[in-house]
């Protein structure tokens, strides 16, 4: 009797089956694949040319017919597994937009080519039953960099707004030190803007997500004394950027800085200008500027979580697929950065590539193997590779499986006093 494999969640193993012939539609087509988890027995049921039809791009309107009765991309297998697949295996596939050209022969893939995508479709999602949480044993060495970024918050000058968000989105607190941490963020921004102190877009867009990830209201910060708006203050400064780029001139600061404020906007339920986010599509799809030849991991990153809050926000005023596709594509390309080590650009901005793919939960990919990545991290912590807080501050999240997403939805009442000092 042969080995029986366990089967522990769904997508782990699928079993498919071809249906026909059944009776026939226009231009004789009369084949269904049939998809069932094993785990669930969700049965999918998959009419392999009207799948392609549908998805289809066409050339005079440039959309498919579902996209053009939704306004949203059909997720079909070769949408899904295009990174996986070759130009020469995806035969004519437009790879840009996922998508077959409709009206030419490009959609009727041959039977073989259909068998290689199942394939790949069982390939990718059966990876994508794994978890990507912290392992137990583990969890010391991730409790002494949180006590190290605490540590901080005693020493003398300004405080790390990114050192504090990552200890509140820790999945342990130490909530006498982060309440210290917290006062001195407090004063901090209040004598900056009250002072007229250098206080650059990014930073301003970095303390607005700190107090909200402890449940204040960024609009109405006080020291005691004085009371700042930081959300009036990123408006601001994001419109300024904006004028600039609007006039054809470099923005005052970099894309990196106006995708943190525009994340930081977005998460305050503020509308962020549609100038800005056409602008910054427009260099994701022409690859310009941090999205083209000097490509940028932080800054790719950043905007896939800032895309991503656009598309889920009630105030963007832009279409889902047009946010869809560039996240796609930072997507895409970020994995053409993996090394062989599973470090994408450096060990420091793999823990931001993390919360990249975390945010996404809609797509897995199969060279995303987020356990793998969390364990090549926790690899460096002995050897003092994380030996500054901006360093620390960067990995945190990813290893406690958060992104700065997360930060909409913190209740703060449930906080346990479970990180002691020492």
């Amino acid at each position: 009797m042969g080995h029986v494999r366990r089967i522990e969640g769904p997508w782990q193993s699928i079993q498919i089956d071809y249906i026909g012939p059944l009776p026939a539609v226009q231009g004789g087509y009369k084949y269904c694949l049939v998809l069932v988890d094993v785990f669930s027995k969700w049965v999918e049921v998959l009419p392999l040319v009207l799948m392609g039809m549908r998805a289809s791009q066409s050339k005079s309107t440039g959309y498919s017919p579902h996209e053009l009765m939704t306004g949203r991309i059909m997720r079909t297998l070769v949408h899904v597994l295009a990174p996986v697949l070759t130009e020469g295996q995806l035969r004519e596939v437009n790879r840009d937009r996922f998508h077959l050209d409709y009206g030419t022969g490009s959609f009727c893939l041959t039977m073989s080519v259909c068998r290689f995508i199942v394939f790949q479709f069982l390939v990718v999602f059966g990876h994508s039953a794994k978890q990507c949480y912290l392992p137990k044993s583990e969890r010391p060495a991730v409790n002494s960099l949180l006590r190290t970024l605490l540590r901080r918050a005693e020493s003398p000058g300004d405080p790390y707004p990114d050192a504090f968000l990552a200890l509140r989105l820790a999945n342990r607190h130490n909530l006498e030190g982060e309440d210290r941490f917290q006062e001195q963020l407090a004063k901090t921004a209040v004598r900056k803007v009250k002072q007229g102190e250098n206080f650059p877009t990014g930073l301003t867009a970095l303390y607005t997500l700190a107090f909200r990830s402890a449940c204040l209201d960024p609009a109405s910060i006080s020291d005691g004394n004085d009371e700042v708006n930081l959300v009036k203050l990123l408006d601001g400064k994001l419109k300024e950027d904006m004028n600039k780029l609007e006039s054809n001139k470099k923005p005052l600061t970099d894309y990196d800085q106006l995708t943190s404020a525009a994340l930081a906007l977005c998460i305050e339920k503020q509308p962020v200008p549609t100038t800005f986010v056409e602008k910054l599509i427009d260099r994701i799809m022409t690859d310009k500027g941090p999205f083209g030849k000097d490509f940028s991991i932080e800054t790719a990153s950043m905007s896939v979580l800032a895309l991503k809050c656009l598309r889920d926000s009630p105030l963007n005023k832009i279409k889902i697929l047009q946010l869809e596709k560039p996240i796609m594509k930072l997507l895409r390309t970020i994995l053409g950065h993996k090394q062989n080590d599973w470090i994408f650009g450096t060990v420091y901005t793999t823990g931001l590539v993390v919360q990249a793919f975390l945010s996404v939960k809609e797509v897995q990919f199969k060279w995303f193997q987020c356990s793998d990545i969390l364990k090549r991290l926790i690899d460096e912590i002995p050897k003092g590779t994380f030996n500054s807080v901006q360093r620390i501050s960067q990995v945190i999240p990813a290893l406690e499986g958060r992104t700065y997403l997360d930060v909409r939805s913190l209740d703060c009442t449930s906080d346990q006093d479970n990180l002691s000092g020492k």
